[in-house]
């Protein structure tokens, strides 16, 4: 039986997680006790604000402070991929092979971890790609301060540590020279209230990787028969 892995990260909610442990680690909550609940997510807050316009009777949520990961763009980075090759995995592999890493199904994963033990080794074909997204950090808030300091943080926080830590552990890579910033000059009004805006945009490249391994393969000289499979369909 042939198992297909892939693995590919969500850019946008490694991001907006990133981004709230950093905050976290730098004490936000102490500049601003009276603005320490950040809103960080992939939802923006007007979606919200406008769905309960027209509703009187709901109160509106307290939606702001507000950081809002978006990636507007991707696709492949040209002359990345790294073709196919012949992989092999062995029984004391499955410790690397955990659910949330993968597209699979538990019960799928189970099968194939139960394939492995049981032929010992297996082999497949993988294929890995590198890809570029497009992303906007969009910062509101209330108070012109609170925003410049939630914008200084997130710029801090993506030419430091924070980008580093990505890198190391979801090889997600930020290009500091892609950042550009736009700190004032977004202005809302339609809610009740001034608010005010920041954003910076960046790109993120990441790694697509999908393997095939085809379980009643033995050898590698039968590797060949998988190839023409995925190839031709």
């Amino acid at each position: 039986m042939t198992y297909i892995l892939t693995k590919m990260p969500t850019v946008e909610d490694l991001l907006a997680d990133s981004i709230k442990a950093y905050l976290l680690t730098v004490n936000w909550g102490e500049f601003y006790p009276n603005y320490a609940d950040l809103n960080i997510s992939n939802d923006h807050p007007f979606e919200e604000l406008l769905s309960n316009a027209n509703d009187s009777t709901t109160p509106r949520p307290n939606l702001f402070p507000s950081i809002t990961v978006v990636a507007s763009n991707d696709g492949e980075v040209p002359g990345m991929a790294k073709g196919w090759k012949v992989e092999s995995l062995s029984s004391g592999d499955l410790d690397s092979l955990i659910s949330d890493d993968w597209y699979m199904p538990d019960t799928t994963l189970n099968d194939f971890k139960a394939a492995l033990v049981a032929a010992g080794k297996v082999y497949g074909l993988s294929h890995t790609a590198t890809w570029r997204d497009s992303v906007s950090i969009e910062i509101w808030a209330n108070n012109a301060k609170v925003k410049n300091d939630i914008y200084n943080l997130c710029l801090a926080y993506l030419q430091g540590p924070g980008a580093l830590g990505l890198k190391q552990s979801d090889e997600l890579t930020i290009f500091s020279g892609s950042i550009q910033g736009q700190r004032s000059g977004y202005y809302n009004f339609d809610f009740g209230r001034t608010l005010f805006g920041g954003r910076i945009s960046f790109n993120v490249d990441y790694l697509i990787l999908q393997a095939a391994y085809d379980t009643t393969i033995v050898s590698l000289e039968a590797i060949n028969h998988t190839y023409k499979e995925i190839i031709n369909g």
